[in-house]
């Protein structure tokens, strides 16, 4: 097509290869990678993010505090290197993504490293990490104070949202930059809440509030500010007692089928069969099955620690 980059067929090809066996996609892609493309995505040492693993969660946190977690073209490249390192690690099964501090979850793009002709804006590279790499393992955003702009588009991004009571929720591009959000706000919004209130948040540009956002069903959970790691954590150690691979399936149906016709089978069901029917997981099924049948805990779920 004319404009298109000269990786655009590659990129195609991985999209379609993610949407139906993200394993053969990662698998394919690795292959088409040139050598100097293969180094661009090598996974290197973030320097504004905190990036750790523990008892198969995986804790990214946006580390630029003074600057509300706004995020610039470096910290936009090592959010998709991390993903990318997430999605691929089997031990990794479940993300808990958060800012740095209790000001503010992500105030979106970094303006002022806009303004300084440092590169272009980083929003639709904000979500590379996701958009590229197509991870369907859980993703959970953990909010304390403003998730603005970009912070909220990435929000709108994960699959479950705890906030801190205090939270604060906005697209103030159209006030601030006379614009409209450049990475997925206009289509996530509406998918998640009321209409109205999606065109008056992207109109107006005014910010609401933590119960208002918990009250169109925004935000999963709210819990006092000191709280919503903790939270956050204890949700994702009841999703890890289910089978990891049942699970990414479960979100990979679902969101693939947000605009599918239920009877309409050619779009919907054989999605469905295709992401069912794979060999690891029939085994996990069978897997799962078995242990609910002798009445024992199946491999995957983890022994808690004693307190």
């Amino acid at each position: 097509m004319l404009g298109e980059s000269p990786n655009a067929g590659k990129e195609r090809l991985l999209l379609w290869l993610h949407a139906v066996l993200p394993e053969m996609g990662a698998t394919v892609w690795n292959r088409l990678l040139t050598k100097d493309e293969a180094r661009e995505w090598d996974m290197k040492e973030p320097e504004n993010l905190i990036y750790e693993k523990r008892d198969g969660i995986a804790y990214i946190t946006i580390n630029r505090p003074h600057a509300l977690n706004a995020i610039d073209g470096p910290t936009a490249d090592e959010l998709k290197s991390v993903f990318i390192d997430f999605r691929d690690d089997p031990d990794a099964h479940i993300a808990i993504l958060s800012g740095a501090g209790d000001r503010a979850f992500c105030a979106g793009a970094d303006i002022k490293w806009m303004a300084a002709g440092k590169g272009k804006g980083p929003s639709r590279r904000f979500l590379l990490g996701l958009w590229e790499a197509k991870v369907w393992k859980p993703i959970i955003a953990a909010v304390r104070g403003y998730c603005l702009g970009g912070g909220l588009e990435v929000a709108l991004a994960c699959d479950l949202l705890v906030a801190a009571d205090d939270a604060q929720f906005g697209f103030p591009e159209i006030r601030n930059l006379g614009g409209t959000p450049g990475a997925g706000g206009p289509f996530r919004a509406p998918r998640q809440i009321p209409l109205k209130i999606a065109m008056w948040m992207l109109m107006s540009g005014k910010p609401i509030p933590a119960e208002e956002a918990y009250r169109i069903g925004m935000v999963t959970a709210i819990v006092p500010s000191a709280d919503v790691m903790d939270k956050a954590t204890e949700m994702a150690q009841v999703i890890l007692e289910n089978p990891p691979l049942g699970v990414q399936r479960v979100k990979q149906i679902t969101m693939r089928g947000l605009d599918a016709p239920v009877e309409y089978p050619v779009v919907f069901w054989d999605l469905y069969s295709a992401v069912q029917e794979t060999p690891e997981l029939l085994a996990e099924r069978a897997g799962a099955a078995t242990a609910f049948a002798e009445k024992r805990e199946p491999p995957w779920r983890r022994k808690k620690q004693p307190e």
